[in-house]
């Protein structure tokens, strides 16, 4: 990892944990870009903002560091009143979600209005759609799944999420929180099925919110990491949220359920090397020892390089698909260049929901994805194509690594 990773990690620790960096000869431009890529800008110039060495940065790069920050930290505030304005009008109306990862995890920061989110993730009843789409709608929210509840009746067991979006905020409604485009996520789906009945009240800016108690919740956040992680990659701000939560709740944490359902899932590694990240480099001192003695280095640039969910670069945007069909090639004799370009109607319908309920459509999909991949990675774009399938196998050697090779549970 280069000096400038490490002044951006440095600088995410000092937030953290509330105290000063340490830096080396810090290029701010960089630094703010990568504090961008991870959507922590706000987060990271409060660690640096009275820092002799931000005195040095340029004018020009100090007011965007600071307009930046200011203004996606207002923008959160305002999100997380609008949140906790409709949470209130859907519990009046008889609908009680699951609030998970955002506001939960926002409120363990020191400064939770630094830890921005681009969404809020709720989790409700799946006989609760109809209603909760109603009061929405009546709240000023737009449907922007119209073609899922179109055919709610087909896509009520598989479909993710439904998608509202105010002119201010924007809520994910979860319905099956893994998805359920390959066979782990509908896995992680069933076993989650028991959460729902796990469930727990906090109190959040004077408001009452329900979440899934501790074990499940560390839970959930870690799987959905993970997810994301063997998927295309994930950044940092979802490792610091882990880090934090289990920080806080470890006490309650049931190590009895967690173990047994990480390596069901063959998760056990990743999860022991996230541990080790957050005592090692990350300033966790209090976590418990962790066995894991593989390379952190690699683990710590691929996040960094990541950016928020794997696309800090159109490269790791591209590989995603490679990375993913590889993954899953130990389970079928399909090359992984033919299930990137080629995929189910299952996983396809994600990228063209005009698929749902029209799978004789697909092989339309199949042309669209084969030409779009074409247009994308055409030899006059600097290399692009060596680049994705450079990173991807990287990434692959990774997970080959951290024993996530093989994603299929055995339970």
């Amino acid at each position: 990892m280069n000096k400038q990773s490490d002044n951006f990690i440095n600088l995410l620790c000092s937030f953290v944990h509330q105290r000063p960096p340490v830096l080396s000869d810090p290029d701010w431009a960089e630094i703010y870009r990568l504090s961008q890529a991870h959507n922590l800008t706000p987060a990271v110039y409060e660690a640096a903002y009275g820092l002799p060495a931000f005195a040095e940065a340029s004018a020009e790069t100090a007011e965007l560091f600071m307009t930046t920050a200011l203004g996606q930290s207002g923008a959160q505030f305002i999100r997380t009143e609008a949140l906790l304005t409709v949470y209130e009008k859907l519990l009046a109306g008889g609908v009680r979600p699951l609030v998970l990862k955002g506001l939960v995890c926002r409120s363990l920061y020191p400064r939770p209005d630094l830890r921005l989110s681009c969404d809020e993730d709720l989790w409700i009843p799946k006989e609760a759609v109809l209603s909760c789409d109603k009061i929405l709608r009546e709240n000023g929210y737009a449907a922007e799944d119209q073609i899922l509840l179109d055919h709610l009746d087909s896509v009520i067991d598989t479909a993710q999420e439904l998608t509202y979006a105010s002119d201010i905020l924007t809520l994910e409604m979860h319905l099956n929180p893994f998805g359920s485009n390959d066979s782990t996520r509908v896995q992680l789906n069933r076993f989650f099925d028991d959460a729902i009945n796990h469930v727990t009240s906090l109190e959040i800016d004077g408001h009452i919110i329900y979440t899934l108690e501790p074990t499940w919740h560390y839970l959930f956040i870690f799987f959905h990491l993970y997810k994301h992680f063997i998927a295309g990659g994930v950044g940092i701000r979802q490792v610091l949220d882990m880090l934090l939560y289990y920080e806080h709740y470890q006490e309650e944490i049931d190590l009895a359920l967690v173990i047994p359902a990480l390596n069901a899932f063959g998760a056990g590694v990743f999860h022991e090397a996230i541990l080790a990240l957050g005592r090692k480099r990350l300033g966790f001192t209090n976590l418990p020892i962790s066995s894991f003695s593989g390379d952190l280095e690699m683990l710590l640039t691929d996040l960094i390089e990541s950016g928020v969910y794997g696309n800090g670069t159109k490269a790791m945007m591209l590989s995603s698909s490679y990375v993913r069909a590889r993954v899953n090639q130990s389970h079928t004799k399909i090359p992984a260049i033919w299930a990137m370009l080629f995929p189910p109607v299952s996983q396809a319908s994600y990228s063209y929901p005009w698929l749902i309920g029209k799978p004789w459509l697909l092989p339309a999909a199949w042309i669209h994805r084969f030409f779009k991949f074409l247009t994308k990675t055409l030899p006059q774009n600097q290399g692009l194509t060596s680049q994705t399938f450079r990173r991807g196998k990287q990434r692959f050697e990774l997970l080959k690594q951290l024993e996530l090779t093989d994603s299929s549970p055995d339970l």
